[in-house]
C-alpha cells in the first residue's frame, strides 16, 4: 500500500502577469518551498501519514513518496523556454507538469508502485488542489499496468472558490489564478482534459476545484473546513482571521465580515451537494469551525473535531470508512460558526502544506 503527497505551500500570486512572474522568481529565491536547495533534509509527518499505529492504525504503514513543491505553478503547467523576469537579469522555468509525471514514472519503476494493491493520492491546500488535478491522470497510468490497482483520493483543504472579495465585490483571488494559469500553461494542456473540453473558453476555470470535480472519475474524499482559514483572507479578503497568525475563530470580525463569511460558507455548502448529487464517486466531510488542513496534522485525530458534533466522525475515522468499505461518505455541517462548540476555537494549523502518494 502506497500513499503519494502532493507538497503544498501556495502559488505565485501577481494582478499582472509581470507581478506573477516577479513573485514566482521571488519565491525561488526567498522560500523554502521555492528550491530544492532549501528543502528540508527532513520531514516530520502528522495526521494521516503518522507512522504510530495506535493513533493512525489504518495508515500507518503505508509506504509514503512526498512529491517536492518548487515553482508555484501547483505542480502542473509547462513552458518550453525561460521566461525573462520584468526587470531583472535573470530567467524562471516552469516544468510542474514534467516534475510530476518524472515522479511518477520513478515511483513506478523503482519503488514499484504500479504493484501496489491500493494506491492514496493526498495533499493540503495547493497540494490538494494539486490531487484534484492529478487524481484521473495516475489512476489511469498505474491501471495501464495494473487492472486491479486499487486507486483513490482524499485531500485537506484544497477545494477553493471562484468568490468576490469582501473589500471591492472584485474576483481578486480568481484573477491571480488566471494569471498563473494563462503565464504557466503557454505549451501545454490541461492534465484533466473533460475539464478542459468543457471550459474551452476559459481553461483557468480548471485551477478551481469547484468546476474541477465534476469532472473527476476517481473515487474522492473531500476534508475541508466550511471556514476555510485560508479563504478568509485570502479569496474573501477579510482580514480579522488573519495571514499569518494562527487565528481559529472569529471573534474579531465585525457583523458585516461574519456576515459576509456566513454566506460564503452557505454557498460553499450548497456547492458540494450539488456535486455530490451528480456525482457518486465524491465523498466529503465539512466541517463548520475556523481552520484550513485536518488532514496533515495531529487534529486529524482529534475527537473534538468531528462532523457531526460527538459523533465520534473525525477526519481520521471517516477516511477509515472510506478506504476500508468503499462506501459513499456525505457529511457536510450545516450549523453555523461557533455552534459545534467542541472545535469552535481549536488550534488551526499552518497554511501551506503537502501531494503524496500512500502505497
Amino acid at each position: 500500500m502506497l500513499e503519494q503527497e502532493e507538497q503544498g505551500g501556495a502559488w505565485c500570486f501577481g494582478e499582472t502577469h509581470n507581478d506573477v512572474l516577479t513573485n514566482c522568481y521571488n519565491r525561488g529565491q526567498y522560500l523554502n518551498t521555492g528550491s530544492s536547495e532549501r528543502l528540508r533534509q527532513q520531514v516530520n509527518f502528522e495526521g494521516i501519514f503518522s507512522s504510530d499505529y495506535t493513533e493512525n492504525p489504518e495508515f500507518y504503514d503505508y509506504t509514503v513518496i512526498h512529491v517536492n513543491y518548487c515553482d508555484g505553478a501547483g505542480h502542473q503547467g509547462y513552458v518550453k523556454d525561460a521566461i525573462q523576469v520584468p526587470n531583472l537579469d535573470q530567467q524562471i522555468w516552469f516544468r510542474g507538469e514534467n516534475n510530476t509525471k518524472t515522479i511518477l514514472k520513478y515511483a513506478k519503476e523503482v519503488l514499484n508502485m504500479d504493484k501496489a494493491d491500493k494506491v492514496v493520492v493526498s495533499g493540503s491546500s495547493a497540494g490538494g488542489l494539486a490531487g484534484y488535478t492529478w487524481i484521473d491522470f495516475i489512476a489511469n497510468d498505474l491501471k495501464k499496468r495494473n487492472p486491479k490497482i486499487n486507486v483513490v483520493g482524499i485531500f485537506g483543504g484544497g477545494v477553493f472558490l471562484d468568490y468576490p472579495s469582501f473589500q471591492n465585490g472584485k474576483y481578486s483571488f480568481t484573477n491571480q489564478m488566471r494569471n498563473l494559469f494563462d503565464i504557466t500553461n503557454k505549451n501545454a494542456k490541461y492534465i484533466n482534459q473533460r475539464c478542459q473540453k468543457q471550459n474551452i473558453q476559459q481553461p483557468w476555470k480548471c485551477m478551481f476545484a469547484q468546476y474541477l470535480l465534476e469532472h473527476i472519475e476517481t473515487d474522492i474524499l473531500i476534508i475541508n473546513s466550511g471556514y476555510d482559514s485560508y479563504q478568509i483572507p485570502f479569496v474573501l479578503e477579510i482580514e480579522c482571521v488573519g495571514r499569518i497568525l494562527k487565528i481559529n475563530h472569529l471573534n474579531g470580525c465585525t457583523y458585516q465580515e461574519q456576515d459576509y463569511i456566513e454566506e460564503f460558507h452557505q454557498e460553499f455548502n450548497q456547492l458540494l451537494k450539488q456535486i455530490q448529487k451528480k456525482k457518486i464517486n465524491i465523498s466529503s466531510w465539512v466541517i463548520s469551525c475556523v481552520g484550513h488542513d485536518y488532514l496533515q496534522k495531529e487534529i486529524f485525530f482529534d475527537k473534538q473535531c468531528t462532523v457531526p458534533q460527538n459523533s465520534g466522525n473525525t477526519a481520521a475515522y471517516i477516511s477509515e470508512q472510506f478506504i476500508k468499505k468503499k462506501m459513499k461518505i456525505n457529511l457536510i455541517e450545516e450549523i453555523s460558526w461557533p455552534d459545534n462548540i467542541n472545535c469552535s476555537y481549536k488550534s488551526r494549523s499552518d497554511y501551506f502544506l503537502v501531494l503524496y502518494f500512500l502505497i
